[in-house]
């Protein structure tokens, strides 16, 4: 709804920088105060240490590492 809102022009709106790179390439949205930005978002990926982790879990935490290491 944020992302809707800002490309309607109701007003400012403070969302992740990923969500709206496209829209500030096209013009479509107008990025400003730059340096007054929130410090980074911290993601976690949370699993029990007395367990085995299966391959497909192990290649899905790699995938977000590897998503979000990409969006900066």
């Amino acid at each position: 709804m944020t992302l809707a809102a800002g490309l309607a022009g109701v007003g400012v709106i403070q969302i992740f920088t990923f969500k709206v790179r496209p829209f500030i390439e096209t013009g479509q949205l107008v990025s400003f105060l730059q340096g007054s930005e929130p410090p980074p978002y911290p993601y976690h990926v949370v699993c029990p240490r007395n367990r085995y982790l299966s391959q497909r879990v192990r290649i899905f935490i790699d995938w977000l590492v590897g998503m979000f290491g990409e969006l900066g």
